[in-house]
């Protein structure tokens, strides 16, 4: 009899120390583990959508091209969907912006334009990430660094 209570005894020592460590453990501030993409800088493919009149699509590719972001790890495609007084060529030319113009009767809408640029981008192998604004958006100076 002695013998059990003295394996008992040996049993409730060994599981209270367990449990006193594992307390323990659990109360020590746990390091932050960080995301594996935030220390480097991610290829990004800008899409913007423009429809209608757009007044202010040639505003937000200025701030677009003023990022604190390494101008090699971005690329801007503007949809513009039935747009009346932009240029395309001035776009392609002055601004380094990729254009795809959609020329139909009436405005085929934001979900069918990025559904047009997914397929024309998905053979792209260096894109990490999509971002996706309209043409009515402000965006400062740290928008791709954040």
């Amino acid at each position: 009899m002695t013998l059990l209570i003295t394996v008992f005894c040996i049993y409730m020592v060994i599981s209270a120390t367990y449990y006193i460590i594992l307390a323990a453990s659990s109360t020590r501030r746990q390091r932050k583990q960080r995301d594996k993409y935030t220390s480097k800088d991610l290829n990004l493919c800008i899409v913007l959508y423009a429809t209608g009149v757009c007044e202010t699509l040639e505003n937000l590719i200025k701030q677009l091209q003023n990022q604190n972001y390494p101008k090699m790890n971005y690329t801007i495609y503007t949809i513009l969907d039935k747009c009346e007084n932009v240029s395309e060529v001035t776009l392609q030319t002055e601004s380094n912006v990729n254009v795809i113009t959609v020329n139909n009767l009436e405005p085929i809408g934001k979900s069918q334009a990025y559904s047009i640029i997914a397929e024309k981008l998905q053979d792209v192998e260096n894109l990490d990430a999509y971002v996706f604004l309209d043409a009515g958006n402000y965006v400062d100076a740290d928008f791709l660094k954040n």
